[in-house]
């Protein structure tokens, strides 16, 4: 199929391949549906409300993010956060215990939720106040990530709302009652350590969190291999 489609359809297509030929064609909108059937192609198959993962991460890369990936929404299980919650162990964060229904289903902040698209954006950087003699943890000796991200965010969701204008989203990033690195570790972005925090392959474990919970499909990104071992230097560290 390659040698049919111009170069401008090849990039708004998902093709399915068989063993011997291409079995079918996945387009979003009617209008290319009919551009690549004029190319004597018979099995297209129109996707309502579908977003290609690549569009997405493309754009997002554009703005700044290193990562992106989508996972299906689900419900997710409780037992074991209720269980930190019932021992005490989130000491005095009290807003842990609200909105506990939400945290643990994305339909009952965006209804009719069907895909989070989750983001990362590295901020493993040099010591940017070497010159102070107290210490600032690196996440902070910037401007307020929470600003930052949010802005990046939803300047993605207006340009994929002029692409597709009934694209429903609700935007978080970090305050919102979402399990991050479980969405971000469905979504294929990395795993979770011993140490409980969220590592990427390539990014490491100083990264930012974003998530675009939103009411279209896409085509769902694997989960990694969790590549800990029997590494424990993060446990190590946090002991020293």
């Amino acid at each position: 199929i390659g040698g049919w489609l111009p170069n401008v359809l090849k990039k708004k297509v998902f093709i399915c391949r068989g063993l011997r030929a291409f079995d079918k064609v996945y387009v979003e909108t009617s209008t290319l549906k009919k551009k690549v059937e004029a190319f004597g192609i018979n099995q297209v198959v129109l996707l309502p409300n579908f977003k290609k993962i690549e569009i997405v991460k493309e754009k997002a890369i554009s703005l700044g993010f290193n990562d992106c990936g989508a996972a299906k929404v689900e419900q997710l299980p409780t037992s074991k956060f209720d269980e930190w919650i019932k021992k005490g162990y989130n000491a005095n964060m009290n807003y842990l215990n609200n909105y506990h229904s939400q945290r643990f289903n994305p339909c009952e902040l965006l209804e009719g939720a069907k895909t989070v698209f989750s983001f990362i954006i590295s901020y493993n950087t040099e010591n940017q106040i070497e010159q102070y003699t107290h210490k600032i943890a690196s996440y902070a000796q910037g401007f307020d990530y929470h600003k930052v991200i949010k802005n990046k965010l939803y300047i993605l969701l207006e340009e994929l709302k002029a692409l597709y204008p009934d694209f429903q989203a609700k935007i978080c990033v970090d305050t919102a009652p979402v399990m991050e690195k479980h969405w971000a570790v469905k979504a294929g972005l990395g795993w979770i350590g011993k140490n409980t925090c969220f590592i990427s392959e390539k990014w490491g474990s100083k990264v930012f969190l974003a998530e675009i919970i939103c009411n279209y499909e896409s085509d769902y990104t694997q989960e990694v291999r969790n590549q800990c071992g029997k590494c424990r230097k993060c446990i190590k560290s946090s002991l020293e």
